[in-house]
Parts: C-alpha cells; structure tokens; sequence
C-alpha cells in the first residue's frame, strides 16, 4: 500500500506539472539550468541543482570545476549505471526522474516496514502519507538525490532493527557517497553495535564500511582537486556557511518588513521571498519536533526507564533524527539581493531525516490534532511549491 501511495503521488505530480505548464506557462523570469530535456515531461521536474546531477552523470567533476563538490556521486553514479544497463534508450534527465521515482516508491514502502515495527498500521499509513504529502516531496521524483537518501537511512534503520549490522553497514557505506546527511545512518551502525557489545574489531570495520563511499568520495577529491574534503570549501562558492541551529530562521524573523520588496537587478525576489517563507516553516516544525523529542527523553529519564529494550530500538532513530536535522538547520546561505543570512533548501534537506516523519505524526497526535488536517495543510504547500517549481520559479 505505501508504495502504491508513492506511486499515486508520482503520477500526480506528472499530469499536475503538465496541466500547471499547459495552462499558466512559464514564468517570464524563468532561466533554468536545462540539460538533456528535450522532453516537456521530462523538463517538468529539470530544474536547477539537477543539471549538477545530471552533468557529474556524464562527466564526472572537471578539474575546472571544483565547486561540482558538495553534489556527492551516490546518485549521479545510480543514474549513469542505469543508462548503461538500459543502452542509452532515456533522454538523461527522463532517466535520472525514473531513477528518483523508482528510489521514492522503495522508500515509501521500505520506510513503513520500518515503522510498522513499532506502530501499528494506521499509524504507519499516516507516516507515509505525511511523507508523499511534504511540501517538497516534488523532489523525491526529480533528478535529486533525496528519496535515495530516504531509502537508504530508511533501509539502516530497519536492517539495525532485525541486527543485521553487516548489510546494514553496506548500506550506510553507499549512502554515505550520496549525502553528508547520510553519516547520520553510519552514526547509527557505529552506537547501535556498541550497544549491543560487538567485538569491538567489528565495530571497526563496520566503521570504515559504514563510510566507505565517503571515503573513496574523498580520495577522488585529493587527486582530481588536491583538497580530500573540496565538498566543505566549496561551499562558500554556494554562499554557504556553517552556523548555529536554526540561525536562518532567527535572521529572517527580523526581515519580515522587507517581504516584497524587490532589490535592484533582483526580480525574483518576491519569489525568494516566498521559498524562504517554506523553508522557514519546515525549519520551526522541525525546532519543535526537536523539542519535543528532548520532553520525551526528559520524562523517561525521570521516570529512570530510559534504558529498556524499547527505548534502545529506538536509539538509532533518534540518532538519525538529531544529525539529520541539526545538519541542515547549522548551514545557512548569505543571498543575492540581501544582506541577511537565509534558510535556503532547508525544507529539502530536511525531507531526508526519516525520523521526521513519525514524530510528527506522534506529536500531532499527542496534541489531539487531527491528522487529516496535518496532511491537508502539507498538500496545499505541497501543491504550491510544485506549482512555482514546474513554472520555473527559483526552488531549491
């Protein structure tokens, strides 16, 4: 059922995007970075970040081109052996969106095993349903990274569950070429085996597997860049830099009276404006899901039943949760057109902490709202967001 779901969210997004570029057009001030989309279903979804993806497919990173670093090559590589074991019959950018589908629907269906081994199935339908209704859930079938990322942490995490550390460090090695986030499963394999007080030479080589793709990721750097971690300088060719949690969200709090107004040379800013906005909102959903989850531990450390053989299934979710979150909220962007520190990407970054998604469900629940309303409130911005990213407006 979860993967049908998937599915349905897929085939909605196409015939959406389609009827929302049939009849409303593209933006006057759309300049996307196309590649290889001849195709308007296939251009529907090539947006932005993705001609990085699809380029490094090809071409692998040019010496000139160093600042091709943070786009890691777990997804790039996916698509480029899919091209190779289908003869080259997809456009590009048409093979890596069926690349994301494929990706999206195993982890929708890999995610609600995951939770199913705690919930019980009404629960772990809403989880799934939050998941394909994210406001960003555009990106899970466009040529992004993110629905591998989901199923690969989706994939640790049960595999943690049913104690198969080997598989699940091989898992957490390829994710970790994916997605720095990704070092959030690798955590989870490492603090998992300790807990359960494997020889500790295994622990080691769980390790170095579990890190793998970075690992060799790095290596290539050092040699093709001379820099073994370029993916970290390079990001201040993004204007990205290292900050305190949520500190985007505290700067632009404080913009409010600039909503609007467009800076010279800046046309969209209106439409930054409103990216922002979205990304804000996942940011603070985020801050108090956070929150949430210490009252929780709180109380269980109160009541001294921290340690009980559920709370510790539970250790690598909440390990997950914590770097999957804090990774994203601590990285803000310096943008064009002012002068204030942003929260881009926030919303998309942050649709990869698996976590995520049942603690939201649990606290919605914990607080009697119903989730019905959750879901819709998740679709309308859901529907937005597709709407401004198929007309080709600024959404990363």
């Amino acid at each position: 059922m979860a993967a049908s779901i998937a599915a349905a969210r897929v085939a909605f997004g196409y015939l959406f995007g389609h009827l929302v570029v049939a009849q409303m057009g593209y933006t006057p001030f759309y300049a996307p970075y196309k590649t290889a989309s001849r195709s308007i279903w296939a251009l529907l979804f090539d947006r932005w970040d993705s001609a990085y993806y699809l380029a490094i497919s090809t071409t692998s990173y040019p010496a000139n081109r160093p600042y091709w670093a943070p786009f890691f090559p777990g997804y790039p590589l996916l698509v480029r052996l899919f091209n190779l074991l289908t003869g080259h019959i997809f456009q590009l950018a048409a093979a890596a969106e069926i690349v994301s589908g494929a990706t999206f629907i195993a982890s929708s269906a890999v995610m609600y095993l995951a939770v199913r081994r705690f919930k019980d199935h009404r629960f772990a339908t809403y989880t799934i349903l939050f998941y394909v209704l994210y406001p960003t859930s555009l990106f899970f079938f466009s040529p992004y990274p993110e629905s591998l990322v989901v199923l690969e942490i989706s994939l640790v995490l049960l595999l943690l569950d049913g104690k198969h550390f080997v598989w699940a460090s091989l898992v957490a090695g390829y994710a970790s070429a994916t997605s720095l986030l990704a070092l959030a499963a690798t955590a989870a394999v490492v603090v998992v085996m300790l807990i359960n007080r494997r020889p500790l030479w295994r622990v080691l080589v769980a390790s170095v597997t579990a890190t793998s793709g970075l690992l060799g990721y790095m290596y290539f750097l050092y040699q093709r860049f001379g820099n073994p971690i370029m993916f970290v300088y390079a990001q201040k060719h993004w204007s990205r830099s290292a900050n305190f949690p949520w500190w985007g969200v505290f700067e632009n709090f404080f913009a409010f009276s600039q909503l609007g107004v467009n800076s010279p040379g800046n046309p969209t800013r209106t439409n930054i404006d409103v990216v922002w906005m979205l990304d804000d909102a996942a940011a603070l959903v985020a801050l108090i899901l956070f929150v949430f989850v210490a009252y929780k531990l709180y109380l269980l450390a109160k009541r001294r039943a921290f340690v009980t053989s559920e709370t510790l299934r539970l250790i690598p979710w909440g390990i997950v949760f914590v770097i999957a979150v804090l990774i994203p909220v601590s990285s803000s962007i310096y943008p064009y057109g002012r002068a204030m520190y942003s929260t881009e990407a926030e919303a998309r970054l942050l649709s990869v902490c698996v976590p995520l998604y049942p603690v939201a469900i649990a606290f919605f629940k914990r607080l009697r709202i119903p989730v019905p309303l959750i879901l819709f409130a998740s679709s309308v911005g859901m529907v937005g967001a597709q709407i401004m990213f198929n007309r080709g407006f600024w959404l990363t």
